[in-house]
């Protein structure tokens, strides 16, 4: 995504509060902040080619997803979504999710908001590789 002038994205989340990115135009191009000063926990993730992370979901924190490659695919409960490289989407706390990448590798920056406890806060509902629990442990 890109913007175009100043404005803010607003996302809905599931309690009915929101979340706000905050666009901004400069000389030099665009600046959109995802997090400030807000407890957040930001990881980059890299999924092989033809692999998925576990469907599962969070009840302590939102996640911001930012894809930073083509061809990402997001399932967020039924629905099926693919963002290209500079797109991103919003899991609010309690929604099923699962990512994926197709035929290339993907990278994915994850902005997580709230209270992060990959032990705790993870409940695997599927995983292609054995790990389905309510425990965030490998």
């Amino acid at each position: 995504t890109q913007s175009t002038a100043d404005t803010n994205r607003e996302f809905l989340l599931r309690d009915g509060s929101t979340r706000m990115v905050e666009c901004k135009k400069r000389p030099w191009g665009n600046m959109e902040i995802f997090s400030e000063n807000t407890i957040s926990t930001v990881k980059l993730l890299t999924i092989n080619a033809g692999q998925c992370l576990s469907k599962q979901r969070h009840y302590c924190r939102d996640e911001l997803f930012i894809a930073l490659d083509d061809n990402v695919g997001f399932q967020i409960e039924e629905k099926r979504v693919v963002l290209e490289k500079g797109d991103y989407i919003i899991i609010p706390r309690g929604v099923t999710h699962r990512v994926s990448a197709y035929k290339n590798s993907a990278r994915v920056l994850e902005v997580i908001y709230g209270f992060y406890d990959q032990i705790h806060d993870l409940e695997r509902l599927e995983d292609k590789y054995g790990r389905v629990d309510s425990n965030g442990t490998v």
